[in-house]
């Protein structure tokens, strides 16, 4: 598993007096400010001498002028240790002195100056405080439910009397952040500084004059675990936490395999009705450890630190020297189709960008600007402002271009010809990129020697939309330089996806892992007889968003038979050839784009509707005539045996040295394929739920 490293320096607490005898507590813990045990007990110490100084009447808690962010909250690096906590020790956590005694009842009055992101443990932390002072650019959020648990130092008791039961509920269970003019609104926050130079001198400045009136008796102190304004009578709180548990929460939930969600409503109506102290918060104390400590969670957490480390690559670092990454700041695409316009307000919803988009002649490219247009929403002005946004006809127009992303169509002929034109009108620093999700790249470059021998061929593979869709596969070849991989990843942060590095292998990483799953599928419909939408029922219901007969449907069943064709070239020894695929387009059943394929579609709905008779009577021949005989397969067992041969094409995945780590084939999985961020990405569910290789070897040897 992946771990962030160890801060350089140790978290630090420094006081300052200000006017009033008010104290300036700065904490500092780089780069996010992470609420760690070591920073939260230096806090606590430093408010504990605050409080015992005659000379002190209040306190103000912010992070250093230096500092874009307050807190990203607690140091998720440290939940894992919370396994093997005693039952003393998780009553020492929850009953932690800097949000109890320290910050809320301690007896000054302490103000939180919050500047950015005040997220989790430290918008727990700014509830204890009397009030909130916060900058215009501040955001708060209680995110813990993606993580599998909830807030665990007083959130979900504290919240609600702040901001009110509803909307309480609707930060905690989205987990959505809230802007500093909302979190006023709500009266989570008391004041909005707005200053243009010397912002966080203003803020603290502000706080300090809150925190005097506040010591003084002219604004009277808050405490919000007995501040039951907000507080509705309990038949109120159980009708909102009722609508709650009966409309949002089997949504976010996933009908109800996550419990987090039912867990925070629980809570907060027990906090809500019984009151914070001490019902709430034990209550809150048992549900938080029972979560931390559940599969789910430690999985979601496995996930986390996974995309954190995805794109890390030590021995890159080393051939780069550390240094920062050439920006790529306007970007030429080729294509402005489905994938071409997605790239394009991929690129163009990150600040400092601009995109040049190419396609074959006027009429496409009006279309081409609209659907980019449509992409971008409201930041759709972007597509009218020419320096950021010029659409063409002519490869001429990506002369000033840091990089040309190909998003042609999947013809290895076409991509050449264009690699071999653009080679001629680019500079020699311009990166080639193609966005193939199936040819070999070193074939795609045959045609441009020069850039190749340069090292400026890169495969970048988006993933549809790619507006949307967070994951960027960057495929190295041999010759690629090691100052083009890490442009690639720069721009993959600036346009906020995830990258992962693969080498130039068919299928990459994402469509390799997962060409077994429809192999086994099929496998199962012609030669065991199991019904198509059972295997997709199973599918669903473990938690991915289609099965694969329902993926291949969206795909396109000609696409589905053309990329198995491609992997019999290259897996040939374990490439099961089946006849469905041919057989149904031989009938004309391509999936949704001709509004039938296994399922039946039509204009008012794309989800799809079974046809059993209908499609046994097109398969009717390619059945085996003696299927295999087998036990009555479970749903659990159509999920193993889809899913556990990509397991197994992941190892030689990594076995090639393909990807770096198996993490970044976990949240390739989440990420491309949708596999459930619950479950911790194929690899880690292999190992947990089948106990590693040995187990997954005995697993489909038992089948």
């Amino acid at each position: 598993r992946n771990h962030p490293p160890a801060p350089a320096m140790p978290p630090t607490v420094s006081a300052t007096r200000l006017p009033s005898n008010v104290l300036l507590l700065t904490f500092a813990n780089p780069p996010v400010n992470a609420l760690s045990t070591a920073l939260q007990t230096a806090i606590a110490a430093a408010l504990a001498d605050a409080h015992a100084d005659p000379s002190v009447a209040a306190i103000v808690l912010a992070s250093p002028a230096s500092s874009p962010v307050f807190s990203a909250g607690a140091d998720i690096a440290e939940f894992a240790a919370f396994s093997a906590m005693s039952e003393a020790s998780r009553a020492a956590f929850a009953g932690n002195p800097l949000y109890t005694e320290a910050a809320e009842r301690g007896p000054k009055p302490v103000v939180a100056a919050v500047q950015g992101i005040c997220f989790g443990g430290a918008l727990e932390l700014a509830l204890c405080c009397s009030h909130v002072v916060a900058g215009p650019k501040a955001m708060f959020a209680l995110p813990e439910v993606r993580l599998g648990i909830i807030p665990g130092l007083g959130g979900t008791q504290r919240l609600p009397r702040a901001v009110g039961v509803e909307d309480a509920l609707r930060m905690i269970l989205t987990g959505a952040p809230i802007s500093a003019a909302e979190a006023h609104a709500k009266g989570l926050v008391h004041e909005v500084v707005a200053a243009q130079g010397g912002a966080h001198q203003a803020l603290v400045a502000a706080a300090a004059r809150l925190a005097a009136d506040v010591a003084s008796g002219a604004v009277p102190r808050r405490y919000l675990s007995s501040d039951a304004a907000k507080i509705p009578p309990p038949p109120v709180v159980a009708e909102i936490c009722h609508h709650a548990m009966q409309t949002i929460v089997p949504k976010l939930s996933k009908g109800g395999a996550l419990h987090q969600y039912a867990e925070a409503v629980r809570v907060i109506q027990v906090g809500a009705t019984q009151g914070v102290l001490p019902a709430g918060l034990d209550a809150e104390r048992t549900a938080f450890f029972q979560l931390v400590t559940g599969d789910a969670s430690k999985a979601l957490i496995h996930s986390f630190f996974a995309q954190r480390a995805a794109g890390r690559d030590p021995a890159l670092d080393a051939a780069v020297h550390g240094g920062k990454p050439r920006p790529l700041r306007r970007v030429g695409i080729i294509g402005g189709g489905l994938m071409g316009a997605g790239i394009a307000a991929a690129v163009l919803a990150a600040p400092g960008t601009a995109v040049v988009v190419r396609e074959i002649n006027d009429a496409a490219s009006d279309a081409a600007r609209e659907r980019v247009r449509r992409n971008l929403g409201k930041a759709a002005a972007a597509v009218d402002d020419p320096a950021r946004a010029r659409f063409v006809t002519e490869l001429s127009g990506f002369a000033d271009c840091d990089i040309v992303i190909e998003a042609a169509v999947e013809n290895v002929k076409v991509k050449q010809d264009l690699f071999a034109e653009l080679e001629a009108i680019v500079s020699d620093s311009c990166i080639l990129a193609t966005n193939t999700s199936s040819i070999n790249i070193d074939l795609v470059a045959v045609k441009c020697p020069r850039a190749r021998s340069q090292g400026r061929v890169v495969g970048a593979h988006f993933f549809s939309p790619a507006h949307k869709m967070p994951l960027l596969e960057i495929i190295r070849t041999e010759s690629t330089a090691p100052e083009v991989l890490h442009a690639l990843l720069g721009l993959a942060k600036n346009i906020k996806k995830t990258p992962v590095v693969v080498g130039n292998c068919a299928g990459f990483a994402v469509n390799r892992m997962y060409f077994p799953q429809g192999q086994a599928a099929h496998f199962l419909v012609e030669r065991m007889a199991v019904d198509p939408y059972r295997i997709d029922q199973a599918s669903e219901k473990f938690g991915l968003p289609m099965g694969p007969f329902r993926l291949l449907d969206l795909v396109g069943i000609d696409v589905g038979v053309a990329i198995s064709g491609i992997y019999d070239m290259f897996f040939a020894e374990r490439v099961y050839n089946s006849a469905i695929g041919v057989a149904m387009v031989s009938a004309g059943f391509k999936g949704q784009k001709t509004g039938k394929g296994f399922y039946n579609y039509d204009k008012a709905s794309r989800k799809g509707v079974p046809d059993r008779p209908r499609i046994l009577e097109i398969l009717g021949s390619q059945l085996h005539a003696q299927p295999i005989s087998h036990a009555e397969l479970s749903d659990p067992d159509l999920v193993d045996l889809t899913l556990l041969p990509c397991v197994n094409e992941a190892i030689r995945i990594l076995e090639e040295k393909m990807v770096n780590s198996q993490s970044d084939l976990d949240i390739a999985s989440i990420m491309g394929m949708g596999f459930p961020s619950h479950r911790g990405g194929l690899i880690y569910w292999a190992q947990t739920t089948h106990g590693g290789a040995a187990g997954v070897f005995y697993k489909l040897n038992s089948f």
